[in-house]
């Protein structure tokens, strides 16, 4: 028998992971300005706000349409920008409604991918493959990425037409 757990997500929930004065921040911090290759925060959202799931699943259920949050992608100085390091809160959810220069609450994904990586706004440009910066991202790492990996990425109806 399975314990069961019920979920909820409003514009209150925050990104505890991401704590002003953290070990996390200030290593991702020292990684951009010692390697300067930027570090974008990849943040997991539910489809909709509010919302509610129960774990594990009774049946699994097919969203249509585009979510309304689901995942976002920021930039990490973005989002150190805004930490209050004197109460140590995590951001939440409604703090990320309207950060400098970016659509509401990030990019979502396939729009970031899409729209800023693809066509070269955002991210990071080398000159060769021997630069410096991609060997400190593959190389001199405590530990190796072994992982194999594939990534198809598709355009959205409105930027392939």
């Amino acid at each position: 028998m399975a314990l069961q757990t019920d979920f909820r997500f409003d514009e209150d929930c925050a990104y505890n992971q991401i704590t002003p004065g953290s070990e996390q921040v200030e290593r991702i911090d020292e990684y951009e300005r010692d390697v300067k290759l930027k570090v974008y925060y990849h943040l997991y959202n539910p489809w909709s706000i509010p919302f509610e799931q129960r774990i594990p699943l009774a049946q699994y259920v097919e969203y249509d349409g585009q979510p309304e949050i689901g995942v976002r992608v920021i930039p990490s100085r973005t989002i150190h920008a805004t930490l209050d390091t004197e109460s140590r809160h995590p951001p939440r959810l409604r703090d990320l409604e309207a950060l400098e220069g970016l659509p509401p609450r990030g990019w979502r994904l396939e729009e970031f991918v899409c729209d800023e990586l693809l066509a070269c706004r955002e991210g990071d440009r080398f000159q060769s493959i021997g630069d410096d910066r991609i060997q400190a991202l593959f190389n001199r790492r405590s530990g190796a990425i072994a992982a194999a990996i594939a990534i198809t990425i598709e355009a959205p109806q409105v930027a392939s037409a």
